[in-house]
């Protein structure tokens, strides 16, 4: 990115857009059109971070991240899962008792 032409080009792609970004191409990034040096400095981002490894190793940290979190979960899950068994089936009895009876031809 440093061939881009930013004077404050941040130390990573996640502290972008940077002031002089936000300056150029406006704060409110719904509104509007997208202009040409725009696209082209996304393409030029994009490019460099896939040229230096950034995206790869970013995908690689949050793919190790969610397993992570999905293993820690999953422990937490299974530690109250009795209960909540049991509140399933409670709440399946309830409607079943107090349910109005279903139109004919409906399971």
């Amino acid at each position: 990115m440093s061939t881009a032409g930013l004077v404050d080009l941040p130390g990573t792609p996640s502290d972008l857009p940077s002031q002089s970004m936000l300056m150029d191409y406006g704060l409110n990034f719904r509104e509007g059109r997208i202009t040409a040096a725009e696209t082209a400095l996304a393409e030029h981002d994009v490019a460099c971070q896939e040229s230096s490894g950034y995206r790869r190793a970013l995908y690689d940290a949050q793919w190790s991240r969610l397993l992570h979190v999905t293993a820690s979960d999953a422990a937490v899950l299974d530690a109250v899962r009795p209960d909540q068994v049991a509140v399933a089936e409670r709440v399946a009895a309830t409607i079943e008792r107090l349910a109005p009876p279903a139109p004919e031809g409906v399971d």
